[in-house]
């Protein structure tokens, strides 16, 4: 073996589902949407090293962990103003996170 070798692997499988609804009274504004879902995830990290010990045997120093595999859920809320598609949501699993972003969209 030439150096530290490093394995990761992390995924996720869910199903989402959301509803648009129309602003008819502001013409600027496009769609409101509101989504949410549930998954699966999953994730394991190992870390593989061989040190050359001079005196004597090699030694392995290799590590592994495993996440904290559990469901994920998600709710999050997006609507387009003019070109831009705007998007927060929310994620509960082993962490919890915000997300938030904005795309441009061309027609």
């Amino acid at each position: 073996m030439d150096g530290p070798e490093i394995s990761s692997i992390n995924s996720m499988i869910s199903i989402q589902a959301g509803k648009n609804f129309n602003t008819p009274l502001t013409s600027f504004l496009g769609d409101i949407g509101f989504y949410g879902g549930i998954g699966f995830e999953s994730s394991s990290y190992d870390l593989t090293y061989i040190y050359s010990n001079p005196y004597g045997e090699p030694i392995d120093m290799s590590l592994s962990f495993t996440g904290d595999n559990k469901f994920r859920s998600l709710i999050g809320t997006r609507i387009k103003i003019l070109f831009a598609d705007v998007y927060i949501d929310y994620n509960m699993g082993a962490s919890k996170t915000i997300n938030a972003g904005f795309g441009i969209t061309f027609r």
